[in-house]
């Protein structure tokens, strides 16, 4: 069994800057993003975490591994029902689409702290998951004719 394709090779990993978290930090972390700032500062956050592919590493203390955890944070845009990943390694659109999101059309920011998150998504969910949700139509128009435009 190879390695997944979302999964950073060596070299992807010497570039790329990796940021130690205790579990306790990563909570921390996630309650940014439901604390009372505003959406701006959110998306801020957010765009910044998907466009620099940013990943952390903690001490999973609940599993019986003497190394670290390496994991980032899920984000995805529920926009009228439709899912979208918001990652720049599984969806080739992620850019296009974090482009058309403004606070105009985020409705609400929910968050899946670790324990949640990794029964609903698997290993992928160790550093929690963000779901932006959108009732915009005219952005759902515009992401379907994104996710068609590859």
């Amino acid at each position: 069994m190879g390695v997944p394709p979302n999964f950073p090779n060596n070299k992807d990993l010497q570039k790329k800057a990796i940021t130690k978290l205790s579990a306790k930090e990563n909570m921390e972390r996630l309650s940014f993003f439901e604390s009372d700032i505003s959406v701006y500062e959110k998306l801020q956050q957010i765009r910044y975490e998907i466009r620099n592919d940013i990943m952390y590493t903690f001490k999973d203390t609940t599993a019986m591994r003497k190394f670290p955890v390496l994991c980032k944070t899920v984000f995805r845009l529920n926009c009228n029902g439709d899912f979208y990943d918001l990652n720049i390694n599984w969806n080739p659109n992620t850019l296009a689409s974090l482009d058309l999101l403004t606070i105009k059309n985020i409705d609400s920011i929910a968050v899946l702290n670790r324990d949640m998150a990794v029964v609903l998504y698997g290993t992928n969910g160790n550093c929690g998951v963000i779901i932006l949700h959108s009732n915009d139509k005219q952005l759902k128009r515009n992401l379907r004719k994104v996710s068609h435009d590859e």
